[in-house]
């Protein structure tokens, strides 16, 4: 409380305790000194104003001297509170404080209403929507009550987080309609699984791997947003099997009409048909190029729905119009296989053949084209009645870098063929596994040293292998490996030598057929082809010798 007389403040010299203005508060004022020019205080009749926390309380008269006592009725003052605004927050926030100040500079107290509770100034929230906090300030003996600055803010919902999972794949296609199952395999609040899309849709039916996506829709939606879209991984829907039905093939004879063959695949897709042996197929027509024996092998390659069919082989037997087929000995008869059958060529008296032949292993994996007008010699430079064949159990050793498929002995040692016959090695696709490369498929022959690589001609479609040959030997089928290293050097065949006229030519004597060989065959070179059939003319000597002696032996008797 302060008093002001002519412009001039004095202050109140008593307070309480409370800092309250006491009840008898004094203000000294000095009197004007009437002999001095400048006014020094107050003078009788001056008008004193009294204030209470800078607001005029009362008016009244100086007197020099006197005591004046005032009975002052002073009121409270008023008072604001600063409060400012809220921030948005969201449910599941961490509690957070509020403040705020009274002009008063007494303390704020505050309460909430809505999603919110507040202790002192610390404020959880309680729900998603919306809260309020209020700020209040009662006043005391001085100041009256401040009006209450209520702070309403937004609770947004939570955004919850949420793995799914596909429990029902892989499904095998069979023409209908499939859709992912998707649970919930972990989230940060209760909920379930709404529109599943797989692949896009509702359900999908053919083969593929279709990722897949759902809503999660928490239980507590008041609170919580639902997600939308969410990954749930991959549905797969795996190709089906599928399975060939191709029954045996009659006995046929070379020189038959072209016929037909059918199968089916358990898909429904349409089946191909491949020829081996001696047969070709067009379409389902199969064509007989020989006697001996055909295989037609049916395949089915799959497609988006069906895995390739396991192929189906059907071999059959093709006789010879004559009855032929390996069997037959001498000469002006078939040459002889051993462990070797088919469609044997016939022969003439001096070891040539006068129809072709092709004549195979018992597996199939080997064949001899023998085609009209071949001199088939022994060492020995006569007409040779049989052949034969015996797989290599310990085949020599195979080079590095190369893979030996199947090796075989042909003999007997030193059989010539002029012109040269052809060697076929059937291989499947289990042949090339191991890094094997299906081009680079060659026949080699044995020196007794080393292997020697022949010109060889591949056809991956009818998954043969062919090369010329002019002599018997031990033979393989190689192919390189990946990388491939070390590769037997080429040979190319000797040159066809002249076979003498077979207009005068006197069959040789028939020779006995030993049995299959079983070792080894060494090397030999193909015989000059250019000498004179001499075994014919020393018979004879031979036996005018033998009767001139018989005849001496007689007439000595005598």
């Amino acid at each position: 409380m302060i008093a002001k007389i002519g412009g001039v403040t004095y202050s109140s010299t008593a307070i309480d305790s409370q800092g309250r203005y006491g009840y008898s508060p004094v203000f000294q004022v000095p009197a004007d000194d009437p002999d001095t020019p400048a006014k020094e205080g107050g003078v009788a009749g001056d008008t004193v104003s009294i204030y209470v926390a800078g607001v005029l309380a009362t008016t009244t008269t100086f007197q020099n001297g006197v005591v004046a006592q005032l009975n002052l009725s002073i009121p409270k003052l008023d008072q604001t509170i600063t409060f400012g605004a809220l921030a948005t927050k969201t449910y599941g926030d961490a509690d957070f404080t509020v403040s705020a100040t009274a002009s008063s500079g007494l303390a704020v107290t505050f309460t909430a209403s809505g999603n919110c509770t507040v202790t002192g100034n610390t404020v959880h929230i309680t729900g998603a929507g919306s809260g309020i906090i209020t700020a209040h300030q009662a006043g005391n003996a001085n100041y009256n009550a401040a009006p209450d600055v209520p702070q309403t803010f937004t609770i947004n919902k939570a955004t919850p987080t949420a793995t799914l999972g596909v429990s029902n794949s892989p499904v095998t296609y069979d023409g209908a309609t499939h859709s992912a199952t998707v649970g919930v395999t972990a989230s940060s609040t209760p909920g379930t699984v709404a529109n599943v899309q797989t692949g896009g849709a509702a359900n999908q039916t053919n083969a593929g791997t279709y990722a897949v996506t759902a809503d999660f829709v928490p239980n507590d939606s008041t609170n919580y947003n639902s997600l939308t879209g969410v990954s749930a991984g991959n549905f797969v829907i795996d190709k089906a099997n599928q399975t060939i039905t191709f029954g045996a093939l009659a006995t046929k004879t070379y020189g038959d009409a072209d016929f037909t063959v059918s199968a089916t695949a358990s898909s429904g897709l349409a089946v191909t048909f491949i020829a081996s042996g001696n047969c070709t197929v067009s379409g389902n027509t199969v064509h007989i190029t020989g006697a001996g024996s055909g295989t037609i092998t049916v395949q089915q390659a799959g497609n988006a729905n069906y895995n390739a069919a396991p192929d189906v082989p059907q071999t059959f037997t093709i006789n010879n119009p004559s009855g032929g087929g390996g069997g037959g000995g001498g000469f002006g008869n078939q040459l002889i296989g051993i462990n070797l059958s088919g469609n044997s060529p016939w022969m003439d008296g001096n070891g040539k053949s006068v129809t072709a032949g092709a004549i195979s292993t018992p597996d199939g994996k080997l064949t001899l084209s023998i085609p009209v007008g071949v001199f088939i010699w022994n060492a020995a430079g006569a007409a040779q009645p049989y052949v034969s064949s015996n797989t290599i159990d310990a085949p020599p050793a195979v080079p590095s870098g190369q893979k030996l498929i199947k090796c075989f002995e042909l003999g007997p040692s030193g059989v010539t063929f002029n012109p040269a016959i052809s060697v076929i090695f059937n291989y499947t696709s289990a042949d090339l596994s191991g890094g094997v490369s299906e081009s680079s498929l060659y026949i080699a022959w044995w020196n007794g040293t080393a292997w020697v690589q022949l010109t060889s001609t591949v056809d991956a479609t009818a998954k043969t292998v062919t090369a010329a040959i002019t002599h018997f030997t031990t033979f393989g089928l190689f192919a390189q490996t990946v990388p491939a290293t070390t590769v037997p050097p080429t040979t190319t065949l000797p040159p066809t030598t002249t076979v003498p006229s077979t207009a005068t030519t006197t069959p040789p004597p028939t020779t006995t057929v030993p049995p299959p060989a079983t070792t080894t065959a060494p090397t030999t070179q193909p015989p000059d082809q250019t000498k004179p059939n001499w075994l014919i003319p020393m018979f004879f000597v031979g036996a005018a010798l033998l009767l001139g002696i018989i005849l001496f032996a007689r007439s000595q008797k005598k």
